[in-house]
C-alpha cells in the first residue's frame, strides 16, 4: 500500500486512522499472526464497518477466547502418524522414512511429540546424528518428561551447543536481534567477541533459528519462550542477577534501585511503553514474563535501509510500535551511576530515557547502542563510542555527533 517504504508513525491513534485510510472500501486480505492480546486486534481492525465486506481476516492464535462469536474458527490439528513419521525421518535421516534398526527408537519419539511439527523438527535434528545407544539414552529421559512441558523438550536442543559461545550468540539472538538483518547482526555478535559464521549455521542446523526471504532472523515462539526460560533462571528472584533483562518493567527497577550486576550483558528500556502500559497489556509477575513479547519489537521499527532493525511482518506489530508521546517527569530520570557494575554490558536499547548526573559511569563496553529520543543535543564528552558498531539515536534533539572516535564500519543512524 506505500509501495515498499517505511511511513512513520508517533501514534495508536495515527496509526489506526493510516491503516483505514489505505484500506477503507477496498477488497484486502489480512493476516494477523500469533495474536495474544484482544487490544492489538482492536487496534488494528476495530469493529470493521470501513472494511469491504468482501475483504477477509486470518488471525491465527493460541487462544480461543480471542475469536468472539459470528466468525469462523478453524482448529489446526497435529500432524498425523504418516505426516508425523515423514517430517521426523526427513529432519534425523534426510529421507521420507527412517532405518529399520531405528524402527522402535522412532517410535518412542513420534508418541512422546503427539504430532507437534516443532517438537518433530527439533528432536528429529537432535538426534540424527547419533548411534543407537546414545537414542535409547535420550529417549529414556524424554520419558520422565511431561508431556504437557515441551519447553524441556526444546531445551535438549540448546543444552547440546558445543559451547558457551554458541549459545551467547542464540540468547543474544533471542533478545535482541529477532527480525534484524542478519549482516549487521554477525557484525555486533562478531564485535561482542562471539566468531559467529559457523555458529550461527549450528543454531540453524539445530532448528533454533531460521532467516527468511529479506535476510532477517526469526524463530519460532516455543523456541524464544525457551530461551527467556534460560535465562530466568539465573536468578529468579533478582533480575539485576540476570544476563539480559527484556522487560522494562524490571529494567526501570533495576536502573533506580541500582540492582545491576557485572552479569548483565544486554538491557532493553523503553519508557513510553512503561508509561503507556496500562493502555497496552497488563504486565504479570516477574516470573511469568516469558511468554510475553519482549520490549524491543516496540523499538526496533526500522525507516533506513542501513540500519539494522526492521520492522516485523504483521499489521499489530505496526500499532504496538506507535505508542503515543507522553512528558517525563522527574520521577523517571535515572543516575547514570545505575550502570557502574555492569561491566559486561554490550547491547543496550533505550527510548525517552533521560539520565542525570555526569557520564563517567555509563557503559564503556557498548557494541550496540540504540538510545531514541536522546534528550541531549551532543554526544557527552567522556562518551565511549570506539566499539560500537550499530548507533542508532533517531527522533532526538542531536545535532552533533562528531564526539569520539567512531568505528569505520558502523551502522549509523541520526535522523530527526
Amino acid at each position: 500500500m506505500h509501495k515498499g517504504k517505511s511511513v512513520k508513525i508517533y501514534n495508536v491513534d495515527e496509526g489506526v486512522m493510516k491503516i483505514k485510510n489505505a484500506m477503507c472500501c477496498r477488497k484486502v486480505l489480512i493476516v494477523l499472526d500469533n495474536v495474544d492480546n484482544p487490544e492489538q486486534f482492536k487496534s488494528i481492525i476495530g469493529e470493521q464497518e470501513w472494511l469491504s465486506s468482501r475483504s477477509k481476516i486470518i488471525i491465527t492464535t493460541q487462544f480461543k477466547s480471542l475469536l468472539t462469536k459470528g466468525r469462523w474458527k478453524l482448529l489446526i490439528e497435529p500432524l498425523n502418524a504418516n505426516e508425523s513419521r515423514k517430517l521426523f525421518a526427513l529432519h534425523a535421516f534426510g529421507q521420507e522414512d527412517h532405518p529399520e534398526n531405528f524402527n522402535e527408537h522412532c517410535e518412542c519419539v513420534l508418541r512422546f511429540c503427539d504430532g507437534l511439527p516443532l517438537a518433530l523438527c527439533v528432536l528429529g535434528t537432535f538426534l540424527g546424528c547419533r548411534s543407537t545407544d546414545e537414542w535409547k539414552s535420550e529417549i529414556e529421559e524424554l520419558q520422565e518428561i511431561p508431556g504437557s512441558q515441551i519447553q524441556k523438550v526444546l531445551r535438549k536442543s540448546y543444552d547440546s551447543l558445543q559451547n558457551d559461545s554458541h549459545k551467547e550468540i542464540f540468547l543474544h539472538i533471542v533478545f535482541f536481534f529477532v527480525g534484524s538483518d542478519k549482516d549487521v547482526v554477525l557484525k555486533i555478535l562478531d564485535g561482542c567477541g562471539l566468531k559467529t559464521n559457523s555458529r550461527v549455521q549450528s543454531l540453524m542446523d539445530r532448528c533454533l533459528i531460521k532467516i527468511n526471504e529479506s535476510n532477517k532472523h526469526t524463530m519460532h515462539q516455543l523456541v524464544r519462550n525457551m530461551g527467556r526460560a534460560v535465562v530466568l533462571q539465573e536468578s529468579p528472584d533478582e533480575p539485576g542477577n540476570l544476563s539480559r533483562i527484556w522487560n522494562h518493567k524490571e529494567a526501570f527497577r533495576v536502573l533506580t534501585e541500582k540492582t545491576g550486576t557485572q552479569t548483565i550483558k544486554g538491557l532493553i528500556l523503553d519508557m513510553h511503553m512503561l508509561r503507556e502500559e496500562k493502555h497496552v497489556r497488563p504486565i504479570s509477575n516477574y516470573g511469568n514474563h516469558i511468554y510475553e513479547n519482549s520490549v524491543e519489537e516496540s523499538m526496533l521499527g526500522c525507516e533506513d535501509n542501513y540500519s539494522m532493525f526492521n520492522c516485523l511482518g504483521g499489521f499489530w506489530q505496526l500499532i504496538m510500535n506507535c505508542i503515543s508521546k507522553t512528558s517525563s517527569t522527574s520521577s523517571d530520570v535515572i543516575k547514570t551511576e545505575a550502570f557502574a557494575n555492569m561491566r559486561q554490558l554490550n547491547v543496550l536499547l533505550l527510548n525517552d530515557v533521560k539520565l542525570d548526573r555526569g557520564y563517567e559511569d555509563f557503559p564503556k563496553h557498548l557494541v550496540c547502542l540504540r538510545w531514541l529520543r536522546l534528550p541531549l543535543s551532543s554526544m557527552p564528552t567522556c562518551l565511549n563510542v570506539e566499539k560500537l558498531v550499530v548507533l542508532d539515536m533517531r527522533h532526538s534533539r542531536l545535532k552533533d555527533a562528531s564526539q569520539g572516535k567512531l568505528c569505520d564500519s558502523l551502522f549509523l543512524s541520526l535522523s530527526l
